[in-house]
C-alpha cells in the first residue's frame, strides 16, 4: 500500500513551498531594488554635493572677481596713495581671506579671462589679477586654507570628501589630505572632462564619485562616496533586510510549529480516544489543548465525539446496572429461598411436632403438657408471622413505597409491652431508662412495636450470655432518641456499614451460631427513615443501636 504523508510531514512541504520559498526569492528581489535604489540615491546625492560645492567655489570666486573689479574702479578716485593704502588696508581687513592687495605699475601678460584666476601650487596661493590698463594691474593674494574652510563649511556632507585640483592635477585642497587617497582618486579620475558638465567615474559601482571642471580658473571639483556611506547604505540596508527577513522566516516558522504541535496534539488525542472507544474504554474523553489557533472544527468534533461517547457510555451503564440488578434480583431470589427454607423449617417443625403430639391417641397428655405444648404452637407461629411480615415489608422498602400511617404514640408503652414480652420469651433481663415525663412521638405505632421487637431480638441473640439489655429513651427539641445497648464481641468497622444491607449477618454461614434471615436491620432502617427518623450503628465499647422519631406536634 502506498505510504500517505502524515499532517506533519504535509505542513512541513507547504511551509517550505508556499512560505520559505517566496520569502528567499521576495528578499533576493528586495534586495536587489534596494540597492539599485540605494546605488540612485547615492548617486543623486553625490551629484548634488558635486554641483553645489561646484557652485559655491565658482560663486565665491566671482564675488572676490567682482570685488576686485569694484575696487580698482574706486582707486581711481582716491587722490592720494596714502588714501589708496588706507582703503586697500580696511578691504584686507573686513576679508580675512584676502592674504595681500596690490597694485601694481606693470603690464600684465594679456589672457583669456579678466580678471584671471590661477594657483600656485608652490606657494599654495590663490592668485586673482585684474588688468586695469596696459601699465597697471591689481592683484589679489587669497589664503588657500580661508578658502578651503570657507567652502568645507558650506560643505556639509560630513561623510563624502570633496577635493579641488588645479589644471595640472595638483592638489589645490581637500577636505581630508590623503596622499594615497589623492593618488588612487586621480587614478581613476577620465582623462576627458567637459567644462561646466558633470561626470561620473568610479571603481565600484556602490561607490560612485563625480567630477566637474570649473572655467577661470581650470578646476577640477569632486566629491567621492567612501565606503563607509555605501556600507551604510547598500550593505547595512541588505544586512537589515536579511535579518527582518529571518526574522519573519523565524516568527513564521515559530507560529507554524506551535499550530502544528496544537493541532499534531489535539488528533492525536483524538486517535487515542477512538482506538480506546473501539477496545471498550468508554471513560475515555477528547481533551484538547484550546488557545487562540485552535480550530473551530477540531473543537466541534470533539464536543460531539464526547457527547456521542457519554451517550455510550450511559447507555453502557444502564446496561451494566440492568445486568447488576438483574443479579442481585437473582441472587435475592436464592438467598430469600434459601433462608425461607432454612428459617421457617425450624418453627414448622415444632408446630408440626407439637401438633403431632396433641392429636395422638396412644399418649396420655396431661393439663402441663397440653398447655405447653400450645404455648410452643403459639410462640413459633408468632415467629412465623414476623418473618412473613418483614418479607412483606422488603418490596415496599425497596421501591421506596412503604406506606405508614403515623399519629400521636406512647412510645414508653410500646417499649414496656415489647420488653416484657421479649424477658418472657428469652429470659434476658432487659432494663429501661426513660424520664419522668416521656414525650409522645409521631408514628406508626405498628411499625415502632416491628422496629423495637427486631431490635430487641437482634440484642438477645448476639449479647454475650447472662448479659443485661439496657434502653434508654430521651428527646431534644425535635426528635426522641432511643438507644439499645447490648454486650457482644467488637464488630470491625468495615463491617459495621454492611449491616443495613440485606442477609447481612454478624456471623457469616461458616460460623453462624444464631437463627435470622438477615434482613431484621435492613427492615429497621426502611421502616424508621420511612418515619422521618434516623438509625446508627455503634461498636466500641458494647454494641448500640440509636434511632430517632419525630416528636409530636403539642399543638394538636
Amino acid at each position: 500500500m502506498r505510504r500517505r504523508l502524515r499532517i506533519v510531514e504535509q505542513i512541513i512541504i507547504v511551509l517550505i513551498f508556499a512560505v520559505i520559498v517566496p520569502l528567499v526569492v521576495s528578499t533576493l528581489i528586495i534586495a536587489n531594488v534596494n540597492q539599485q535604489a540605494i546605488r540612485r540615491e547615492l548617486q543623486s546625492s553625490v551629484q548634488i554635493n558635486t554641483l553645489n560645492s561646484y557652485q559655491y567655489i565658482q560663486n565665491n570666486l566671482e564675488s572676490k572677481k567682482n570685488l576686485l573689479i569694484r575696487i580698482a574702479g574706486f582707486l581711481d578716485y582716491l587722490p592720494t596713495q596714502t588714501k589708496k593704502k588706507q582703503f586697500i588696508k580696511s578691504i584686507i581687513d573686513e576679508d580675512p581671506s584676502i592674504k595681500s592687495l596690490k597694485l601694481h605699475h606693470s603690464h600684465l601678460e594679456d589672457t583669456e579671462f579678466n580678471p584671471n584666476v590661477t594657483y600656485d601650487n608652490e606657494k599654495k596661493l590663490i592668485r586673482i589679477t585684474y588688468k586695469i590698463n596696459d601699465k597697471k594691474y591689481i592683484e589679489e593674494i587669497i589664503d588657500t586654507e580661508k578658502f578651503r574652510q570657507d567652502v568645507l563649511e558650506h560643505f556639509n556632507d560630513k561623510e563624502r570628501r570633496l577635493y579641488v585640483f588645479d589644471e595640472d592635477n595638483d592638489l589645490v585642497f581637500a577636505s581630508i589630505y590623503n596622499d594615497e587617497l589623492t593618488k588612487q582618486l586621480l587614478e581613476m579620475m577620465p582623462s576627458k572632462i567637459e567644462n561646466d558638465e558633470p561626470q561620473f567615474f568610479f571603481e565600484i559601482k556602490n561607490q560612485p564619485n563625480m567630477v566637474i571642471q570649473t572655467q577661470n580658473p581650470n578646476w577640477k571639483v569632486v566629491v567621492t562616496t567612501p565606503v563607509k556611506v555605501t556600507k551604510y547604505g547598500i550593505k547595512e540596508a541588505r544586512y537589515k533586510i536579511i535579518v527582518a527577513t529571518l526574522a519573519a522566516a523565524a516568527a513564521i516558522i515559530v507560529i507554524c510549529l506551535t499550530y502544528m504541535i496544537s493541532l499534531y496534539t489535539n488528533l492525536r488525542q483524538l486517535f487515542k480516544a477512538i482506538k480506546a472507544v473501539s477496545e471498550g474504554n468508554y471513560d475515555r474523553r477528547i481533551r484538547l489543548i484550546v488557545n487562540y489557533m485552535t480550530p473551530y472544527e477540531v473543537m466541534f468534533l470533539a464536543h460531539e465525539f464526547n457527547k456521542m461517547v457519554d451517550k455510550i457510555r450511559h447507555s453502557y451503564k444502564e446496561i451494566n446496572d440492568k445486568n447488576e440488578r438483574l443479579k442481585q434480583l437473582d441472587s435475592f431470589k436464592s438467598n430469600l429461598i434459601d433462608t425461607v427454607s432454612h428459617e421457617f423449617r425450624t418453627p414448622l417443625t415444632s408446630i408440626k411436632g407439637y401438633t403431632s403430639r396433641l392429636l395422638r391417641n396412644d399418649v396420655t397428655i396431661t393439663e402441663d403438657m397440653r398447655i405447653k405444648s400450645l404455648k410452643t404452637i403459639k410462640r413459633q407461629t408468632e415467629r412465623l408471622s414476623r418473618m412473613v411480615e418483614d418479607l412483606l415489608v422488603i418490596p415496599d422498602i425497596e421501591t421506596s413505597v412503604l406506606r405508614v400511617f403515623p399519629e400521636n404514640i406512647n412510645i414508653a408503652s410500646i417499649i414496656d409491652n415489647v420488653a416484657l414480652f421479649m424477658r418472657h420469651n428469652t429470659g434476658r433481663v432487659i432494663n429501661i431508662f426513660m424520664p419522668e415525663e416521656c414525650p409522645l412521638v409521631f408514628a406508626d405505632e405498628d411499625r415502632v412495636e416491628q422496629i423495637i421487637i427486631n431490635l430487641l431480638e437482634n440484642a438477645s441473640k448476639y449479647a454475650i450470655p447472662d448479659t443485661e439489655i439496657n434502653v434508654y429513651i430521651s428527646s431534644d427539641s425535635r426528635f426522641a432518641k432511643i438507644v439499645i445497648q447490648n454486650e457482644c464481641q467488637q464488630i470491625e468497622e468495615e463491617k459495621l456499614n454492611k449491616l443495613f444491607d440485606k442477609f447481612t449477618r454478624m456471623d457469616d454461614s461458616t460460623t453462624r451460631t444464631t437463627r435470622g434471615t438477615g434482613l431484621g436491620l435492613f427492615i429497621v432502617k426502611g421502616l424508621v427513615e420511612a418515619m422521618g427518623g434516623e438509625i446508627t450503628l455503634s461498636s466500641h465499647n458494647d454494641f448500640s443501636v440509636t434511632f430517632t422519631l419525630p416528636l409530636a406536634d403539642n399543638d394538636e
